[in-house]
């Protein structure tokens, strides 16, 4: 066949008809072959949450304005020193007294002047737990605040106040000793920077020459004495100072 002769050659084009059988035959077989979806767990939903009321805080209580304990002591007052003051005396049944509550508001310079006749004379004196305890206990010491008599509280007081003229020795006389001189009476006057302790005392020994005759000796050789002081005190700074001493009598020698 001769070139001219050929019949040319178009495009066959598929019918839509067909193209669209073609479809519907082939989406059920790819629906098939198309995996299955999955489905994603489904979560919990949270628990619900009890709701907690907390409650407030109480509002701070308002400030309390102390007020006065009518069962409370009312605080101490004292007066000054009117005149002599007796502090220390016996009475008519032959006991020791004294004047607590004027002892109580002495100064420390009153105290001082007060406890200067302390070392040396006793003021019925008795042995706290016996003697075997060696804590004597003086009245007058004591009251002063000063503990047992001539221990350390004592001594130190007599140091600080009176470094000068503090007693050399400190006697330790209970009431029972057969040798001891001992406190009768005292008082003090303050006035101003002054400060006056007038004091009465006695004392006693046994003479052994009792044993021996002689005139003048009682039947036990008992010597007895007695003698007053007026002491003057004078306060310079935190010291003080004897100033002044007259004495009444014969103190003997023991």
């Amino acid at each position: 066949m001769r070139e001219s002769e050929r019949v040319p050659c178009r495009k066959v084009t598929t019918p839509s008809f067909f193209t669209g059988a073609i479809v519907l035959v082939l989406l059920p077989a790819c629906r098939q072959l198309a995996p299955a979806p999955v489905d994603s767990p489904r979560l919990a939903p949270p628990p619900a949450v009890a709701s907690v009321s907390v409650p407030e805080a109480p509002p701070a209580p308002a400030p309390v304005t102390p007020t006065a304990d009518a069962s409370a002591a009312p605080p101490r007052t004292c007066a000054p020193l009117a005149g002599p003051t007796r502090l220390f005396w016996f009475d008519k049944n032959g006991v020791a007294a004294l004047d607590r509550e004027a002892l109580a508001c002495l100064t420390d310079p009153e105290r001082a002047a007060v406890a200067y006749v302390t070392p040396t004379l006793g003021s019925q004196c008795t042995w706290a737990g016996g003697p075997d305890s060696g804590h004597l206990d003086c009245p007058l010491t004591s009251a002063l605040g000063l503990g047992y008599q001539c221990e350390e509280p004592h001594r130190e007081f007599l140091r600080h106040w009176l470094p000068r003229d503090a007693p050399a020795t400190c006697r330790r006389w209970p009431e029972t000793a057969e040798t001891q001189e001992a406190l009768g009476e005292l008082t003090l006057t303050r006035l101003g920077d002054r400060v006056t302790v007038a004091y009465e005392a006695s004392g006693t020994t046994v003479d052994l020459g009792f044993l021996l005759p002689g005139p003048g000796k009682g039947d036990s050789g008992r010597k007895v004495w007695s003698w007053s002081e007026t002491l003057v005190f004078e306060l310079r700074g935190e010291r003080l100072m004897l100033v002044s001493r007259k004495t009444k009598g014969t103190r003997s020698k023991i």
